[in-house]
């Protein structure tokens, strides 16, 4: 029977609850606007707290599963050297493509070390490297979520290839916000709480690539 089958993922919602601590002082003279900054910083740190742990949760102790952990994704080993030329790049491609995803979902994301190692790349007579097709194509992100601190001796990152779109970030609302003034301190702390959870509808819809050492190539 190859009749196609629709399954379903259970959200295992986590709580997160993110703290700042504001100067009174710096509230009373802030101008009107002092909102939008703390509405903006809210949000710059919960993504931040979503993406590490989209790369690294290490589902458990309230943590989503992240794609270090997720069982059954499709990895590809560096063997702790770094970045010189895109053959680790062309063989998480062509895993995935192999498990039939469609070249034109996939996206790539890295840390700025490894993003410095690709735009350092170069020829012996010293020309800038170009991308392969196949990888020139990628959709390529680089953000500081994702660590560089793997390894034995904590120097190695990893690369994410995949089809981000077989991942579901879920959210439980209504997003609560918390304050208490505290006149000892003379600060006010202010909590922003929330529930998520992160899903995979395959996990060989993604490539992890181990195990990169970091730093510039020699």
């Amino acid at each position: 029977d190859s009749s196609p089958t629709i399954g379903s993922v259970k959200a295992d919602l986590k709580d997160v609850a993110i703290r700042f601590i504001i100067s009174n002082q710096l509230l009373l003279d802030a101008s009107e606007n002092i909102e939008v900054v703390l509405q903006n910083a809210m949000i710059e740190k919960m993504n931040q707290t979503v993406l590490e742990s989209v790369f690294s949760g290490s589902g458990a102790s309230g943590q989503p599963t992240g794609l270090d952990n997720l069982s059954n994704i499709l990895t590809v080993d560096a063997g702790g050297t770094k970045l010189t030329d895109y053959k680790y790049h062309i063989q998480a491609v062509k895993k995935l493509l192999d498990a039939n995803m469609r070249m034109e979902n996939l996206s790539v994301f890295g840390s700025p070390d490894s993003l410095s190692q690709l735009e350092n790349l170069s020829d012996t007579t010293g020309q800038p490297i170009m991308q392969p097709k196949m990888v020139d194509r990628l959709p390529q992100f680089y953000t500081s979520a994702i660590a560089t601190n793997y390894g034995a001796t904590t120097d190695e990152t990893k690369l994410y290839f995949g089809d981000f779109n077989r991942m579901i970030v879920g959210y439980q609302g209504p997003f609560t916000i918390m304050t208490d003034q505290s006149a000892s301190k003379l600060a006010t702390e202010v909590i922003l709480y929330y529930r998520y959870d992160l899903m995979y509808l395959s996990p060989d819809s993604f490539c992890r690539v181990d195990n990169i050492e970091t730093g510039l190539p020699a």
